[in-house]
């Protein structure tokens, strides 16, 4: 079987602790309860869902359509190449993050671990530094191009401070590209930390945060006060050209009755990209006998 040459959110599958029946992560367990995690920037949830039935997701540990190459090709691009920071210059660079589960990492071919040109940002309920090890050892089994992979602690002894494990490449880049956490609270605390010293790379600046599953992640970040407000959806909507519904167990964690609908020309502004169609227009797959529009999302205003 061939792989796509780029991931998108149609490949990645969700597990069978993410349905809506799933028993749900209880909050110490991906959110500090101690510490509060602030962001001065959006968090983008990137994810496609059906249309019939409303913001189906999964079914049984795989995804209830094949692969879509538009959407695909879109959650890259915008993955990597949108924006909020521009170059800073003086050999700083801009990264945007990706914040996924460890499923969701464990669901994306080794070949494409971890995803280019993103930080990438695992959350575990398990032991960091084991997983940490693992993810070591698996990257430098596959090592067939000269570059070593090194790990390096983040560790802070004052109340309540992230810690993590931060693996990086050498000699390609000295840029880190996999961060791996105990919570999200502590993932968008290290994230927005400006030219966090935190990093054994004090050249790196963060562009755009991205969430990018599984359900869990979505939740969390959704349920979290301190994040919630500063959320916006890049929803890929996705129904069958025969007009049937897709058999689905697992859901987007929220009911988006509470969020605005904001136009094409928006989602293209928060993104810096074109979007595979959008407000009524759809872009056909007759392959996968899908057709797609992107949806961007926004809170409504507070009720005055």
């Amino acid at each position: 079987m061939s792989i796509p040459p780029h991931l998108g959110t149609t490949l990645f599958t969700p597990s069978a602790t993410e349905g809506s029946t799933a028993p749900r992560i209880q909050d110490h367990q991906m959110a500090s309860p101690a510490a509060k995690a602030r962001t001065s920037k959006p968090i983008y949830l990137i994810v496609a869902t059906s249309i019939a039935p409303p913001l189906g997701i999964g079914l049984r540990n795989s995804l209830p359509w094949g692969s879509v190459r538009s959407d695909m090709a879109f959650f890259r691009k915008v993955t990597t190449e949108s924006r909020s920071l521009s170059p800073l210059g003086n050999g700083s660079q801009t990264m945007n993050a990706v914040i996924m589960g460890r499923k969701t990492w464990d669901s994306i071919p080794p070949r494409f671990r971890p995803l280019a040109g993103r930080l990438n940002v695992v959350v575990t309920r398990a032991d960091v530094k084991s997983l940490a090890s693992r993810i070591l050892d698996e990257l430098n089994s596959m090592n067939g191009s000269g570059v070593n992979w090194e790990s390096h602690s983040i560790a802070n002894d004052a109340p309540n401070s992230p810690n993590g494990t931060v693996i990086t490449s050498r000699p390609s880049t000295s840029l880190p590209l996999v961060l791996i956490t105990s919570s999200i609270t502590d993932a968008v605390s290290l994230l927005d930390t400006p030219r966090p010293s935190l990093f054994p790379v004090p050249e790196l600046e963060i562009g755009n945060i991205f969430g990018i599953g599984g359900a869990e992640i979505y939740r969390v970040i959704l349920q979290d006060p301190d994040l919630r407000d500063h959320v916006r959806i890049l929803q890929t909507q996705i129904r069958k050209l025969d007009g049937t519904a897709f058999e689905c167990d697992t859901f987007f964690p929220e009911s988006l009755t509470e969020w605005k609908q904001v136009s094409r020309e928006a989602v293209q502004q928060w993104t810096g990209q074109d979007v595979p169609q959008g407000d009524q227009e759809w872009k056909r797959d007759e392959k996968a006998g899908v057709e797609i529009r992107v949806v961007g999302w926004e809170k409504w205003p507070a009720a005055t």
